[in-house]
């Protein structure tokens, strides 16, 4: 297998156990002219996978907000 880049398709840097990349820096170039939103869908994507990944147990833990009262 041939690897050209640094990160896998989840933003998995190649080689290092438990290190992620999840920002701007895994895109190969250019996208043009403000990229913000891109990059946060990327990383949001990308977090996604990797709480499915933990079996979902980070958001099993997380506080949910408090009810609105009718």
């Amino acid at each position: 297998m041939q690897i050209n880049s640094v990160v896998d398709a989840s933003g998995k840097v190649f080689g290092y156990e438990d290190l992620y990349v999840m920002d701007g820096a895994v895109i190969p170039r250019a996208l043009g002219l403000n990229p913000s939103r891109t990059i946060a869908a990327l990383a949001e994507r990308n977090v996604a996978l990797l709480i499915a990944k933990a079996g979902g147990a980070w958001a099993a833990n997380r506080k949910q907000p408090p009810s609105k009262p009718a």
